[in-house]
């Protein structure tokens, strides 16, 4: 079973970032999990080790894939959503219509004249 070392970030001296971790002797392709003062996570791989010094390894990393924890988008609310016509991408949005296969969109007054068959939000 292997364990995941909790780190944080660190800008290393050619610029890019990598991260401390309060740990000796790490290897490279060792897990470590980021976490920011904000409380921001992710997961990393140590790539190469930078230098350790009193107990601390500062280490150069790549983020870890998340393509396993997708999540989809949230569905329409008003407070994240623009005011541009779902239909034609002018502005002035206000209304809330229905395409032929039943996707909901957002359309201006001129749009929301128009019968569902014609308009789509695919």
């Amino acid at each position: 079973m292997s364990t995941t070392l909790a780190a944080t970030p660190a800008k290393l001296s050619d610029g890019t970032w990598g991260a401390r971790v309060s740990a000796l002797g790490l290897k490279i392709g060792t897990k470590v999990t980021i976490t920011t003062r904000a409380g921001k996570t992710w997961d990393a791989q140590i790539d190469r080790i930078v230098s350790e010094k009193d107990g601390v390894t500062t280490v150069a990393t790549r983020k870890l894939s998340t393509a396993s924890t997708y999540t989809p988008a949230p569905r329409y609310t008003p407070s994240t959503h623009s005011n541009t016509c779902d239909e034609c991408g002018r502005g002035g949005a206000t209304r809330t219509a229905y395409d032929s296969s039943g996707l909901e969109g957002r359309v201006c007054n001129g749009c929301a004249r128009e019968s569902s068959h014609t308009l789509s939000f695919a």
